[in-house]
């Protein structure tokens, strides 16, 4: 038999501090006598980015694994792997309910369909789908995606910029 309770909480400031300790009894026989037993068990709060970045770093490697054993690492060059993160990522503009277009100036933008319904379960696998092609587009050149997000995120949390339709440009841009 097991009985659970909650003996001390606190608010700490610091994310490794102890929050709390709950007490569990546990009533078990030894030698023919029945024996109840308290034990502490501290309760700390746990940093969620350490578990997140742990299953993106197992989700990533199980992507390689599988395009090794699909020959993709063998015979893709990083140019076919872009153009299937394109071809994916148009897929994923379908599903949220709009199509890649030709700007005037030749560069791809993206235009709403008026009408066409967001589909959020297909969004989520296109979406999906781009980011297994960039890992391994990052992989045939010997990098982890990870490591590109990072030196992305480092370079833009300095960025001063503006929104200008919906979009962020950078005062160097402007």
């Amino acid at each position: 038999m097991f009985e659970l309770r909650i003996i001390q909480t606190s608010d700490p400031e610091n994310e490794d501090e102890l929050i709390g300790t709950f007490q569990y009894r546990e009533t078990y026989t030894y030698g023919g006598d029945y024996v109840s037993e308290w034990r502490n068990v501290p309760i700390v709060k746990v940093d969620n980015n350490e578990e997140v970045k742990m299953k993106f770093e197992e989700l990533n490697k199980s992507v390689i694994e599988w395009a090794e054993e699909k020959g993709i690492m063998d015979k893709a060059t990083v140019y076919t792997q872009l153009d299937k993160t394109v071809q994916e990522l148009d897929e994923a503009v379908n599903a949220a309910g709009g199509m890649i277009v030709i700007n005037e100036d030749a560069t791809l933008g993206t235009k709403d369909l008026e009408g066409v319904p967001y589909n959020e379960a297909e969004f989520q696998d296109e979406m999906g789908d781009v980011v297994v092609t960039l890992i391994i587009a990052a992989a045939l050149k010997g990098l982890a995606l990870t490591d590109c997000l990072e030196t992305a995120y480092t370079k833009i949390s300095k960025r001063k910029g503006c929104m200008i339709n919906g979009q962020f440009f950078k005062n160097e841009d402007l």
